[in-house]
């Protein structure tokens, strides 16, 4: 009995793509002379594709009798090279698949690039599941998911954004220019940069639900995720927070680390039922939800916002201006103009130390709050789950506690970056937020303290002729100290 060693390794049969098998017919084609295929032509063939001759030969056979049979010709009908060429590229689309009936033989590969390619051509709102995407284009879900599963397809996600017009461009752009250094740009070899923000606190508001209407559980075997009931998505219980952050810091004069947490605070106050019901008793404690208007929000400024500001951030103690920049919602563009919040701001002490400045409107992707702070804090106390009014509470606060200052420092970075990607764009909010791997490069050592502005700035900042500073003002580079 001959050794396993000794038997001769077999080579399988390809299964080629309809594309390969056009490949190879053509390839044959350009070898034939007048109306012959030369001797050692398969060989030759077989050879360049990586095929058995007689896998070569058996294709050609094939080809050459469907081809005939397009053309309604017997099959010993002998043609010339160029009708043959001819033939082969007025061919239907599945001429060159291999012919089987329905799944008998071999599985049939399917060109992933032909695939790609008639995929674009389908509107994005019909690709939203293998299933309608296999039923469009006439495949099986798992040819979709073997595509996904090798990267030649990507399961993306999009957002919808404010809609902006040009008034909103203009506006956003010129946000942006106003956050550069202007002595960035008095010559300096490392170029114009943006402010390090250290004098800067952003302030918003934003609803905090109890539970989330959709979520992913990670479960053992056999374990099931465990049900959660409301009457309606719009009657699951949240509280508003209002929060104002400021980038951390180090403090020389005490030398300590000040970690940019000003603080959060609930819109709204405790209450009790008047009368009882199925689901509370009458006199039992509720909470009370306070809308933000214009009053809230200047309540919520002279009581909360602003004592803790001048109370926690460093430049106050040094005498310095504190920057609050708000979002334009009516309630709050109101507090720039009003005469008697300017009174009062004096009479308090606040004057010289408070600066208030509107974002721009539709614009939350210039506000460190709506850029990631929120959503870091909603996902933290998720994980504590909150059953009650006062475990929402309590979970905000302990996960605005917890958070890592670290963080929110390298979301200014983040904000920074998008004040580029805006003047790249044009002042639109169609781009997506770069990555830049800060939590590498703060382990190395080397996180940038501001980023460098982008060079699409520069021939905006060389029209005009000037540099803006942050209360709009304009100045002539040559007279600029």
């Amino acid at each position: 009995m001959a050794d396993m060693n000794d038997v001769e390794e077999v080579k399988t049969r390809l299964n080629l793509t309809p594309s390969q098998r056009k490949a190879v017919f053509l390839a044959l084609l350009r070898l034939m002379q007048g109306s012959t295929l030369p001797k050692g032509s398969h060989g030759v063939v077989a050879e360049n594709f990586a095929l058995s001759e007689q896998h070569c030969s058996r294709l050609w056979c094939f080809l050459r009798k469907k081809l005939l049979s397009t053309k309604n010709l017997p099959p010993d009908t002998i043609m010339s090279q160029t009708d043959m060429y001819e033939a082969t590229l007025l061919a239907p689309p599945d001429f060159f698949h291999c012919g089987r009936k329905g799944k008998s033989g071999r599985r049939v590969l399917i060109d992933r690039e032909a695939f790609a390619s008639e995929l674009r051509t389908l509107p994005q709102d019909s690709r939203s599941n293998q299933r309608t995407v296999a039923a469009q284009l006439g495949v099986s879900q798992t040819h979709v998911g073997n595509m996904i599963k090798d990267g030649d397809l990507q399961v993306k996600k999009g957002h919808v954004k404010p809609y902006l017009t040009q008034r909103h461009f203009d506006t956003r752009l010129q946000f942006c220019l106003d956050q550069i250094d202007p002595s960035s740009l008095q010559g300096t070899r490392s170029g114009p940069r943006y402010r390090d923000m250290y004098d800067t606190v952003h302030v918003d508001e934003k609803w905090f639900n109890m539970k989330r209407i959709h979520r992913k559980v990670l479960c053992a075997p056999g374990e099931e995720v465990e049900n959660t009931f409301t009457k309606h998505k719009s009657h699951i219980e949240k509280i508003m927070f209002i929060a104002a952050v400021g980038r951390p810091q180090f403090v020389e004069e005490t030398g300590e680390w000040w970690d940019g947490k000003i603080g959060m605070w609930p819109c709204g106050h405790w209450g009790v039922y008047p009368r009882g019901g199925s689901v509370h008793k009458k006199g039992e404690e509720k909470w009370i939800d306070e809308s933000v208007d214009a009053a809230k929000y200047r309540q919520l400024m002279l009581d909360d916002i602003l004592p803790a500001v001048l109370a926690k951030h460093p430049h106050v103690a040094l005498g310095k201006t504190v920057r609050i920049q708000q979002d334009s919602a009516g309630g709050h563009g109101r507090l720039r103009t009003d005469g008697n919040w300017n009174t009062v701001m004096e009479e308090m002490g606040f004057g010289e130390s408070i600066e208030l400045y509107n974002q721009p409107s539709q614009s939350p992707d210039t506000n460190l709050l709506d850029l990631g702070f929120f959503n870091a804090i909603q996902s933290a106390y998720w994980r504590k789950c909150p059953r009650t009014h006062r475990d929402l509470l309590r979970c905000v606060q302990e996960a605005h506690e917890e958070f890592d200052s670290n963080k929110i420092n390298r979301m200014w970075l983040t904000l920074m970056s998008c004040y580029n990607e805006i003047i790249e764009n044009d002042g639109t909010n169609a781009y997506k937020i770069p990555h830049m791997s800060k939590a590498k490069l703060e382990r190395e050592g080397t996180l940038p303290e501001v980023l460098p502005v982008t060079r699409v700035a520069l021939p905006l900042l060389e029209d005009l002729g000037c540099l803006i500073c942050s209360r709009s003002a304009i100045y002539p580079l040559s007279n600029t100290k």
